[in-house]
């Protein structure tokens, strides 16, 4: 998933407390984040914002292609690049731009992320280069074992004098899942500092799920909504968390 690494402290429970930390915690916080009017290619803009819901939209995305040549030039993948995403995989799985964030989660209620309008430009399923693989090579003697990554593309075997950290090597397991079909998706609710939270991620390549690129995001919009949910009314802040909730 891209990096998820800001934070904003705010303590306010009132409606227009909750708009303004959902705001700053789930728009501001990421970078290249502006207002519709001042937007720029590959800057979040937001599009509207209240307590039921938050809106926002990426514009003018052009994909660059950058072509890395393995296997003694034999084979031929792509990495790809857009304006404010970062460019990566999970472990020997294909490499694509993501970007992302956090948002506030107002008391009561559930996330739910819909799609506006994406657009999307066709790719000519261009092979995707693949994230590398840890790895621990085995030397004659013990000095000569050290640490180092490796690429394992997709249908390969690692190969037998190197030893996969256990992680690494249930990444490799699970490649060729099921490839996402939209580019916004939100993660496993959470805390900080009191509020509850929700990870989004904007995926900016679709897959085909053997490893190649079928289309590239050029634009978007997308609306969060905070939907009402019993489940979640009486929903108590741990106390760890409770006590890092502060208004400073």
């Amino acid at each position: 998933m891209g990096r998820f690494v800001r934070t904003v402290d705010g303590n306010d429970h009132h409606p227009r407390g909750w708009l303004l930390a959902a705001c700053l915690v789930g728009l501001l916080m990421i970078s290249g984040w502006t207002n519709s009017a001042s937007a720029a290619a590959g800057q979040l803009q937001v599009q509207g914002s209240t307590r039921q819901s938050i809106s926002f939209s990426l514009t003018d995305l052009q994909a660059r292609w950058r072509p890395i040549n393995v296997r003694e030039g034999s084979i031929t993948l792509y990495d790809v690049e857009l304006t404010g995403f970062s460019t990566s995989g999970l472990v020997g799985s294909p490499r694509v731009p993501t970007r992302g964030g956090w948002l506030v989660v107002p008391p009561g209620t559930r996330p739910e992320v819909r799609v506006v309008a994406e657009q999307w430009e066709p790719v000519a399923n261009r092979p995707l280069m693949v994230e590398l693989t840890p790895a621990i090579q085995r030397g004659i003697e013990s000095f000569d074992t050290g640490v180092t990554e490796i690429l394992v593309l997709p249908g390969e075997a690692v190969p037998e004098d190197y030893d996969i950290p256990a992680g690494a090597r249930a990444a490799l397991a699970k490649r060729g899942g099921q490839a996402a079909t939209t580019a916004v998706t939100l993660g496993e609710l959470g805390w900080w500092r009191g509020h509850r939270v929700v990870p989004y991620r904007i995926t900016g390549v679709l897959t085909d799920g053997a490893g190649k690129a079928t289309r590239t995001l050029s634009a978007g919009t997308w609306e969060v909504r905070f939907v009402p949910e019993k489940a979640f009314s009486g929903s108590a802040i741990p106390a760890q968390q409770s006590r890092r909730n502060s208004s400073t």
